[in-house]
């Protein structure tokens, strides 16, 4: 498909809107090309002047209260500002006292748990201890029994 046929589709689509509609006939005539634009600008400039003193006298008062509701915006804004450096600050304290109440928790528990690691520890050196206190009893008693067996035999 050439291109020589999509202009020629495009012509008579265009060609079809001109037979239709009377303003489009006189778009691409010299001279007339604006007449409609240059049309409704003379209607404007002879409907008067719309800025009458009344509408400069509204636009005043409502310019006067933006510009007062913008200040007082901007006073609010401050203040949100501030109370928000506030607030971070304020979290960035409470997240350090967090921090320090889980370091602590944890020690606490580490320390509980190697409490309870040294006392069973200890309660073993303890069983060792008599374990051992009744092994040497038993030997010192067959240490007695032997010296008393030599004294007899001799």
């Amino acid at each position: 498909m050439g291109t020589h046929s999509l202009y020629a589709a495009d012509l008579s689509s265009y060609e079809a809107a001109c037979v239709k509609d009377p303003n489009l006939q006189s778009f691409d005539v010299e001279g007339v090309t604006y007449v409609k634009t240059l049309q409704e600008l003379k209607n404007f400039k002879d409907a008067g002047d719309p800025f009458t003193d009344e509408f400069y006298s509204l636009f005043q008062s409502v310019y006067a209260q933006q510009t007062l509701m913008l200040q007082k915006l901007q006073t609010k804004k401050r203040k949100l500002d501030k109370s928000m450096k506030s607030l971070k600050t304020w979290k960035r304290v409470s997240n350090a006292i967090f921090l320090a109440t889980f370091v602590s928790v944890l020690i606490f528990l580490a320390a509980l748990r190697n409490e309870d690691v040294i006392k069973f520890a200890i309660d073993e050196i303890k069983k060792k201890i008599e374990t051992f206190s009744e092994t040497m009893e038993t030997l010192s008693a067959h240490t007695d029994k032997e010296d008393e067996v030599r004294k007899t035999k001799q």
